[in-house]
């Protein structure tokens, strides 16, 4: 255009004189697409149009970051945080492990995921908009080895000649929380403190045959496990074990 210009800058406020070239602002008091029309003022017919979304799509680089979802004690659930992606866009995210990739709806900023027991290692997640692939990020997750399954082995108590004393070694038991023992031979049974890790129990002279210990955690009889003990023939060293 040649000469002066005017601007509708398509918010309804009042046009203004434009400059024959260079630049010009002004401030949007709300967001949305916005037609600015430029015209030139000795012939008002003859325009040109542009449109601009306010506000401004960011020009920042997509961010996805991965912690440990505290509402899980295990520490196998990862809990991402997503910035600066396009807000009116999905988002599809790939954990790593081989499952199917997850879309969250468009201004999602977070998601949890929970990975199987065997995922083991360092998990690379993704995050790629649905609607610009170029959008992306990528961010890595360790999930918590497994605990290993509760087990109990017995042996004799080398400190007995007549082989009548089990002493027995527990793992992989909830450490905050006593255990059960049944010795197998009718007596009562025996609750050994949080956190211990060992045992014995002496048999009665006629308690000849092979007995089934069963150690069960007091807070969560799921965890259990059990093994045999024969009084004065040697330990059982059997040990089934049972998450």
């Amino acid at each position: 255009m040649a000469g002066p210009t005017t601007i509708d800058w398509g918010d309804g406020s009042p046009v203004e004189d434009g400059p024959e070239q260079g630049t010009a602002s002004h401030a949007y008091a709300t967001d949305g697409t916005k037609t600015i029309k430029v015209c030139d003022k000795a012939a008002p017919t003859v325009c040109t149009t542009t449109e601009v979304t306010i506000p401004f799509p960011s020009a920042a680089t997509p961010t996805v970051t991965a912690a440990a979802d505290p509402a899980d004690t295990t520490g196998r659930t990862a809990a991402i945080t997503l910035a600066d992606f396009p807000a009116d866009g999905a988002v599809n995210v790939n954990w790593g492990d081989g499952t199917a990739a997850q879309t969250l709806p468009a201004g999602t900023t977070t998601a949890t995921h929970a990975y199987a027991a065997g995922v083991d290692g360092a998990q690379t997640i993704t995050a790629t908009s649905a609607t610009d692939t170029t959008k992306t990020a990528t961010t890595t997750f360790t999930p918590t080895p497994a605990a290993p399954a509760p087990a109990v082995t017995a042996a004799a108590d080398a400190g007995d000649a007549t082989g009548h004393t089990a002493t027995i070694t527990l793992t992989g038991f909830p450490a905050d929380s006593a255990v059960s023992i049944n010795w197998g031979d009718g007596t009562a049974a025996e609750e050994i403190a949080a956190g211990t890790t060992a045992g014995s129990h002496v048999y009665a002279a006629g308690v000849t045959t092979e007995q089934t210990i069963t150690a069960t955690s007091v807070g969560d009889a799921s965890k259990t496990a059990s093994t045999t003990f024969t009084p004065g023939g040697g330990a059982g060293l059997r040990a089934a074990r049972k998450k």
